[in-house]
């Protein structure tokens, strides 16, 4: 059992009780009232009286905390840290009874003193700016003439150049040129792709569109002169699916032999044909 609260009023620390009984702790009060007439023997309001004073003790150890914490809620303990585990009765007053403690301002000594010196700094400024060549050095540098401001160089953005690189001409692409070009021819034809024969699967679907279309390597030969001859070749890209192919057409060797180049593009499986811009 642990005192957490007294006072010469009964009153006061009846009221405490009751404070804590609504919180469920268990307290008891000592040097209370009489059982005659409810009237406290020794009773007195006078802080340096002999008589023992009311006081309120908590019964249960584990509610010592929760006490505390409401009565300094309640602003009946001083809100200061104590070194002791359990707050004695000379840690314990009423919030109405703690004495403020006055601010004292500036002494009329201290405020003349920082006036004087205040007014010294004053005069010792204006002094200085008075001087004759201190005025001209003010004047010249206000009057000056001010900088231009140095021009203000744009950086060009890096330019990046895609790097187009040869590759063998793809399959489909080759297909979709030589069946664009058999078209336009009604006799036999022999065809080379980079420079080689096409492989037996591709010469077999251009066979069912063009039912002359050879693979040799003497296309266009003087063995066979009326034997049209188609190469495709130099297909350049940047790897983007889009680029430009060669198509030669006539024999080796002859002044009839052309070669143009055609745009290509590629749109998911087929290739888009057209003439180079």
């Amino acid at each position: 059992m642990r005192q957490v609260f007294t006072s010469p009023r009964l009153e006061n620390v009846e009221r405490v009780a009751e404070l804590l009984r609504a919180e469920s702790i268990e307290v008891r009060i000592t040097n209370g009232r009489s059982y005659k007439g409810q009237r406290r023997a020794n009773f007195s309001y006078r802080e340096d009286s002999g008589a023992p004073r009311p006081a309120v003790w908590v019964i249960r150890a584990e509610d010592q905390t929760r006490a505390r914490e409401l009565l300094r809620g309640a602003g009946l303990l001083q809100n200061q840290p104590s070194t002791r585990r359990y707050l004695g009765q000379d840690d314990l007053v009423f919030a109405s009874e703690r004495a403020e403690t006055p601010r004292r301002g500036m002494s009329r000594a201290s405020k003349v003193r920082y006036t004087l010196l205040g007014g010294a700094a004053l005069v010792i400024a204006l002094s200085w700016m008075s001087r004759p060549d201190t005025a001209a050095r003010v004047a010249a540098t206000s009057s000056g003439p001010t900088p231009a401001p140095a021009p203000r160089v744009e950086a060009a953005p890096p330019t990046v150049e895609a790097s187009v690189n040869r590759i063998p001409v793809p399959r489909a692409l080759a297909e979709a040129v030589l069946l664009a070009e058999l078209a336009d021819l009604d006799g036999p034809a022999c065809i080379r792709i980079d420079g080689a024969a096409p492989d037996a699967a591709l010469l077999g679907r251009l066979q069912a569109d063009a039912p002359g279309v050879v693979a040799s390597p003497a296309c266009g030969g003087e063995s066979d002169p009326g034997t049209a001859s188609i190469e495709v070749a130099n297909y350049r890209t940047d790897g983007s699916g889009v680029g430009t192919v060669d198509v030669t057409t006539g024999a080796p060797a002859t002044v009839d032999r052309t070669t143009r180049t055609l745009d290509v593009a590629r749109t998911g499986r087929d290739w888009r044909i057209g003439p180079a811009g």
